[in-house]
């Protein structure tokens, strides 16, 4: 599907005080791989807005809608590091140093996000490990193998040909009704190769710019894509310890209970931040 046939996707959706003023940090929410901003504004924009959080859900580049959908693979994670920057560096002096919350590909973006601009924390949640995707994708390809044929053969030739079921194995648990995946089967898109092909080849896992920052890592049981063993490891690289979701899978997010999971976010961010 071309840019052109979709509404015009805006770079960064903003929820949250009209003024833009809260007495908590601001919250700037990555989205994962295939993904858009939409996946935090189905459920956790709304959610984090009622507790007087001043919010902005970032559209990467290249995204469904936007005038450089054509260059989706044109842009690399360096890209939409830069595009995470520039939200943060617009943000008012006085709305202080945000929060990154990033989900999968998107919490990879928040750690090197983290390297070059100063965040006061951040909130990883299935988020590609600071060694990158070389171990999931190995462990994908030994425990699901039809998966991850199936999930290449998609991102080569075009996201018109990913099946439900496809979907629904790599984002959700087998709870999640199929009616919810049929429902946003149409905005999920083609990721950028070259980003793809940036997070199988870390060279210097970018872990500094989060070292001695608040952060919460968090996984699901059922995610077949980062599995709990690398939520793990994320959050030993990082000093601190992970929470996993019972029954949930990768798009924690756009799951059943995704309440327990927001719920679970701000608590943490009313204790750290008040």
């Amino acid at each position: 599907m071309d840019g052109e046939s979709d509404p015009a996707t805006p770079e960064v959706i903003i929820s949250g005080p009209a003024d833009g003023r809260s007495k908590h940090p601001p919250l700037i929410f990555i989205h994962g791989a295939f993904a858009g901003a939409w996946t935090w504004a189905e459920h956790f924009l709304g959610h984090f807005a009622d507790l007087g959080f001043a919010c902005q859900a970032i559209n990467l580049p290249g995204r469904k809608g936007r005038a450089d959908h054509r260059r989706l693979h044109d842009f690399g994670i360096q890209d939409y590091t830069d595009a995470v920057t520039a939200v943060i560096d617009g943000l008012p002096v006085k709305a202080g140093k945000p929060v990154l919350v990033g989900h999968s590909m998107g919490g990879f973006v928040a750690q090197r996000a983290a390297l070059e601009r100063e965040v006061a924390g951040a909130v990883l949640m299935s988020s590609v490990p600071p060694t990158g995707l070389a171990g999931p994708a190995v462990a994908l390809a030994m425990a699901k193998p039809l998966l991850i044929w199936e999930i290449a053969r998609i991102q080569a030739v075009g996201e018109g040909t990913a099946t439900l079921d496809t979907l629904h194995q790599a984002i959700f648990n087998e709870r999640v009704p199929a009616e919810v995946t049929a429902r946003l089967m149409g905005r999920f898109q083609m990721e950028s190769h070259r980003a793809v092909m940036d997070m199988h080849a870390v060279l210097v896992p970018p872990m500094a710019g989060l070292l001695g920052r608040p952060v919460l890592v968090l996984g699901a049981e059922h995610d077949n894509l980062i599995p709990p063993a690398f939520v793990h490891g994320t959050a030993a690289f990082l000093g601190t310890y992970a929470y996993i979701f019972e029954g949930m899978g990768h798009a924690v997010m756009l799951e059943r209970d995704w309440q327990d999971a927001a719920e679970c976010i701000s608590d943490w961010l009313l204790e750290v931040f008040g």
